[in-house]
């Protein structure tokens, strides 16, 4: 009897010992399973930010050339407004001699040939006195 407690000890130890193997085979393959889903998770992870960084650069690029264009715009817009204004003033005072002229015109139209040979005579004399 002895030996048949002592044969089925080892038995279930057998079986034991072979459950326990098993158990850590099991362990040991999620382990490197679990190991290997991580390292995988970093790999990618890093080519993400990788990627994600390259689209940041050339997004700041992208924003900086549209920047540099509406600086530009701006710029020009700005001398176009001042080309404008000095334009306007140049069209009044041509407006303001052309007035002038008409004035000087119609009122030479009124003179006599005599008249008007010694108003521009004056106006040579007057022009021309300094000199």
């Amino acid at each position: 009897m002895a030996i048949s407690v002592i044969l089925f000890f080892f038995w279930e130890n057998r079986k034991n010992n072979k459950a326990l193997d098993k158990a850590s085979k099991i362990i040991k393959d999620s382990e490197e399973k679990a190991f290997e889903m991580i390292t995988n998770a970093k790999k990618e992870s890093l080519e993400t930010l990788s990627k994600a960084e390259k689209t940041e650069e050339r997004v700041l690029e992208k924003e900086e050339k549209v920047e540099k264009k509406l600086e530009n715009l701006e710029d020009r817009q700005e001398k176009l407004m001042q080309k404008e204004d000095e334009l306007r003033e140049e069209k009044e005072k041509l407006e303001d001699k052309k007035f002038e002229l008409e004035g000087k015109l119609s009122e030479l139209s009124r003179l006599t040939e005599e008249e008007a040979r010694d108003l521009f005579l004056k106006k040579i004399e007057e022009k021309y006195e300094e000199d």
